[in-house]
């Protein structure tokens, strides 16, 4: 993982994020009834600027890891 505001080797520009999350649960699932399930879930997640098939967003929570591509719009990132 890059330092804060870093780049990747391909001069991309990333973003870690760190914090604490409710986790809700959509209707029609396995994992119990819809509504929020669980609450100050730590997670981290490292986002890269960029439009279709650039940008991408990885998020890490519950033990979990979902990784993202962006498929429709951009992500940007400030300075």
């Amino acid at each position: 993982m890059p330092d804060a505001g870093g780049h990747d080797g391909r001069g991309e520009r990333q973003q870690p994020f760190t914090g604490t999350a409710t986790v809700t649960l959509a209707a029609h699932t396995v994992f119990g009834p819809p509504g929020p399930a669980f609450r100050d879930v730590p997670y981290t997640a490292m986002v890269r600027a960029g439009g279709p098939g650039t940008g991408y967003v990885d998020l890490e929570i519950l033990g979990m890891s979902f990784k993202g591509t962006v498929e429709h719009g951009q992500i940007q990132i400030a300075t």
